[in-house]
This record gives structure tokens, sequence and C-alpha cells, in this order.
């Protein structure tokens, strides 16, 4: 089956920029990165562990780690979600996994579970990063997957519907409950976007979140656009400062640190870009490939003995490093009501403090400093 235009993982972005999706397809598919290829991979792990222990009716049923050859690590990932899963009510009803569900033809995909209990349907999305942490609350990719569930199995009889996140590295496990009307004006709300996406004139409206994970961020003309009239402005100020010889108040500077991230973030990406344009043999004027600096690595056949006998007057204790892990290290090979006992075995010192955006103030420096930036 073809992969949908506007898939619900992509959904976020596209409620936010609607000319990414015409300007994304332009580019080729991106490289599964080692994080997605272990999410994969522990997605399919999951499956198997969900459908083998909620039919036995018993976690300690499933033996098929050692079939996926699972880290010790992953299995205690896995059995955290489990036993989640089974506190909030899986397994008193009909389960369903893996399953292509459809809002309309342009926005439709596979949702990881869903399943019903005694009066309710739940929508779940596994996510095993440890990066971002994802909120359930107004989820476009959730209440994509929960419409086209409804749709798709027409299962609008179920009394209650609940949209979950579940991420078990950020032992972030949430659940909302979803309301009629809240779907209504999410559905009148993906209609209005596929219908601009599908016009002539779909807008553009880069931002931090929209361009994050966007195929095509880092030659969008749009994007470009926008850092360069902030960059701009940013440059004039400091100019009409300098002039008279005075110093910026703290607002001011403070509005200025707002646009570092956002700045910063969009040359990477142009660095990047450029990168892969260099590497499939186009010509980038004033660039080009050099050989990054390498690394040396023994050999697979090379053990202590070897170089010992090479050299014996080194010292065995100079040439070999033995080291305890760090808690938080140990931490993630513990099962999650074991780790409490770790507690008195380290110590915890305060960080050094740090710079950090406050949530209350940054707004109001950076209208202060350059207006209403879409106006």
């Amino acid at each position: 089956m073809e992969h949908a235009r506007i898939s619900p993982s992509k959904l976020s972005r596209v409620l936010a920029c609607p000319g990414s999706v015409a300007l994304a397809e332009q580019f080729p598919e991106q490289q599964e990165s080692k994080y997605a290829a272990e999410g994969t991979y522990l997605h399919e792990v999951m499956k198997e562990a969900i459908a083998a222990v909620f039919e036995m009716k018993a976690l300690e049923s499933w033996k098929g780690y050692a079939q996926y050859n699972v880290s010790q690590e992953h299995q205690i990932l896995i059995e955290d979600v489990l036993q989640k899963l089974a506190e909030n009510g899986l397994g008193r009803g009909a389960i369903f996994q893996d399953i292509r569900v459809f809002m309309n033809d342009d926005v439709n995909g596979t949702l990881d579970l869903a399943y019903t209990t005694n009066d309710c349907l739940h929508i779940v999305d596994f996510k095993f990063g440890s990066g971002i942490r994802v909120e359930a609350e107004d989820n476009p990719q959730l209440l994509a997957y929960l419409d086209g569930f409804l749709k798709t199995f027409s299962a609008h009889s179920y009394y209650q519907w609940w949209i979950w996140i579940y991420q078990p590295r950020l032992n972030n496990y949430q659940g909302v409950r979803v309301f009629k009307e809240d779907l209504d004006y999410f559905q009148a709300r993906v209609e209005k976007t596929v219908a601009l996406v599908n016009s002539s004139c779909a807008p553009f409206r880069p931002g931090e979140k929209q361009c994050l994970w966007c195929p095509a961020k880092g030659s969008c003309a749009a994007r470009m656009q926008d850092i360069r009239n902030k960059t701009l402005m940013i440059l004039s100020e400091f100019a009409d400062a300098n002039l008279d010889g005075t110093t910026w108040s703290n607002d001011q500077l403070a509005g200025l640190l707002d646009l570092e991230k956002e700045i910063t973030t969009a040359f990477k990406d142009i660095r990047k870009f450029l990168h892969g344009q260099l590497a499939a043999g186009k010509e980038v004027p004033g660039y080009r490939l050099a050989p990054g600096r390498s690394t040396r690595e023994w050999k697979e056949d090379t053990d202590i003995d070897h170089i010992v006998n090479l050299f014996p007057d080194l010292d065995t204790d100079d040439i070999l490093e033995i080291k305890l892990r760090s808690p938080a290290q140990v931490e993630k090979l513990l099962p999650r009501a074991d780790r409490a006992a770790l507690v008195d075995l380290y110590t915890k010192s305060e960080g050094t403090p740090i710079l950090v955006a406050s949530d209350s103030a940054k707004p109001d420096a950076l209208q202060n400093m350059f207006g209403d930036l879409e106006e």
C-alpha cells in the first residue's frame, strides 16, 4: 500500500506549515538514523510481546526476548510498558496492533496500538527515544489515529475516547480524554489544512517546531528569508545602539538571545544540506569536502596479551581501564521497582548554574525590540 501524502506523524508540521508538504516531496527520503532504527526494532518486539503476554494473561509468560536478541536495557523498557498497559486496562477487551486507519485519502497511517476496556477506546503511541518529551494533550498524531480508527471501524459507540503517549525512557505515560467537540474542531482544522496543501498557494510558516523534522529545512526559501530578516534586524539594532555610545539593556540583550538557537540551528541545517549536495557530486561554490579527523581502533583479534608480549616493560595497570558505570547507566539496567535502592549509594551535586529561557518575560523582550515580526 502506498504511503499517505500526510501521515499522522507529520501532521503537526503540516498544520503549522501547509506549504512544506509539496516542498518536502522534492527531497529524497531521509536515511534512517540509528535512533529511528532502534525505535522500529523496539516497536516490533513490543508488538510480539503484547500479543503473547495478553493472550496468556501473564506478564512473566513471555520468553521471546532471546529470539529478538533484546538487551537488558531494552527488556526493562518493554516490561515497564507492559506493566503500564496492564495498569491501564489492556487485556480486558479487544486489541488492535499496527493497523492502517484513514481520516481521509490524504491523511492516514498505521497506529501502534488501540484497545478497548468496558466503556473506553484507548489509542496508544509508543515513543522509545530519550530526547524530546511528547505531550498527549492536543497531539495531532494521536487525534488523527483516533479519528481514523473511529471512521475505519465505525467505533462511535464507545462511551469514552482516550489518547496515550508511552515514552518509557522519560517515564512519560500520559493519557488524555477526548470529547466529541474536541474531535470535531480537529477534523475541521485538518480539512482546512488539506485544502490549503492541495491548492496552488499553500502558505509557508517557518518556525522551530515545524522546521525540526522537515526534509527541506536546509534549503527552504521561506525559512531562509525569515532568518535573513531577523538577522538584518539584529545587525540594524546593534548599529543604532552603538552610534550614541550607550549600552543595551538586559531586556534588549535577552531579546537577541531568543534568536540565537533559531539562527544557529538554521546554519547547521544549511551546512548539512550543502554537505549532502557535495557528496552527491554537485557543485557548491567556495566549498569542498575534506577528510575529517580519523580515530584509531584496536583490531578485533587484538587483546592485552598481544601488547604485553610486544612491550614487556609496559605496566598492565597503565593500559587497562576498569571503571564503574555511572548511577544513571546502572539505573537503566534495573527494573523500575528496584531503582530506589540505588539512592543510598550515590551523591548528587548541585549543577553549575546555566542561562536558560524563562517562559515569563521572553516574548515581551522580543516584541519590544522588533515589533510584530509576522506583520
